[in-house]
């Protein structure tokens, strides 16, 4: 099975994994972000009929997310348990970048200071919130680690090509079995 899981291609196109790990990670971050400016400003956070303060709001959420994992993308895409570790880590560091670039976008002089601690509260008050963003960048690492196994491959399959390349035939046969 474990062969199948390595073999197997299901996000080859690394721009495909790529878009679906921002784009989870910005839907994420906007419902955070609905959810803590609900918690800050109570039923008139998202109001009925949309205001340009609540899209500004659900577009720095979007903003706040993208920035977040690309400052994350360091955390993200390693193997093995250390690499998912690296991506449990890095979630909680990306929440806390991406709730001050969320915060100074809504409100520019305070919000970078509260925004961060309203997050961490909202994660304490409601743990399955921040159980499921955690989840989330663990997807997107699963993501990243795809593309990153699929450059892996691109990478050795050109560079077996450019080696037998330059080599004669009667080497190319002794060296690869080729005849």
């Amino acid at each position: 099975m474990y062969a199948r899981e390595r073999t197997s291609k299901v996000f080859v196109n690394n721009r495909t994994a790529r878009f679906s790990a921002y784009l989870a990670i910005v839907i994420m971050s906007i419902a955070v972000t609905i959810f803590v400016m609900a918690g800050v400003e109570g039923q008139t956070a998202i109001p009925a009929e949309p205001s340009l303060y609540a899209i500004w709001t659900i577009a720095a959420g979007a903003i706040g997310g993208a920035a977040s994992l690309y400052a994350a993308r360091g955390w993200l895409g390693l193997s093995g348990g250390i690499g998912y570790a690296r991506a449990v880590v890095g979630s909680l560091a990306a929440a806390l970048i991406g709730a001050a670039i969320v915060g100074i976008l809504i409100m520019p002089v305070y919000g970078g200071i509260y925004a961060p601690v309203l997050l961490i509260s909202e994660f304490v008050a409601k743990p399955l919130l921040a159980v499921v963003w955690v989840s989330v960048y663990v997807g997107a690492h699963y993501l990243m680690l795809q593309r990153s196994n699929a450059l892996d491959s691109e990478y050795k399959a050109s560079e077996t090509r450019f080696a037998s390349s330059e080599l004669s035939s009667l080497t190319q046969a002794q060296l690869y079995r080729r005849k």
